[in-house]
């Protein structure tokens, strides 16, 4: 019986320790929002998805919080309405890579998508409605 019941029990241990598991998003939706099959990373406070082609890499951080830092994005933020609370997307743009943030916030949690890419194929529109998508499935689990 012993063993029955540990050969029952492995394949959950071996599941509940994927240590590459994001809690707000998952890599299958990542993936379907970058268009591209991606790898993960995980910390504690923070996942990455790395997509090598097109080379996309979305970042996820989220923390406790009372308000986001719409500041970060300096005077030239963009108002979001409809994902979470203070919503606001900035795009970065430095030579060969450019990068649309959106930070805001749910209840106590704060988060920051960051999507970038070396693509120069993808529109700076495109850019932003993914990282939109990101978004909206980052505060919609943090609800």
């Amino acid at each position: 019986m012993k063993r029955f019941l540990s050969l029952w029990l492995l394949p959950a241990a071996l599941f509940a320790a994927d240590q590459n598991e994001c809690p707000w998003i998952n890599a299958a939706t990542a993936a379907g929002i970058i268009g591209a099959p991606v790898q993960t990373k995980t910390a504690a406070d923070r996942c990455e998805f790395v997509a090598a082609n097109p080379q996309y890499v979305l970042r996820v951080e989220v923390k406790t919080a009372s308000s986001s830092s719409s500041d970060s994005c300096g005077p030239h933020a963009q108002t979001l309405s409809g994902i979470g609370n203070e919503a606001v997307a900035c795009l970065e743009k430095k030579p060969g890579q450019r990068t649309e943030r959106i930070l805001g916030r749910v209840r106590d949690r704060s988060f920051v998508i960051s999507l970038s890419t070396a693509d120069n194929s993808a529109s700076d529109a495109s850019l932003l409605s993914k990282a939109k998508s990101a978004a909206e499935q980052v505060a919609g689990n943090l609800f």
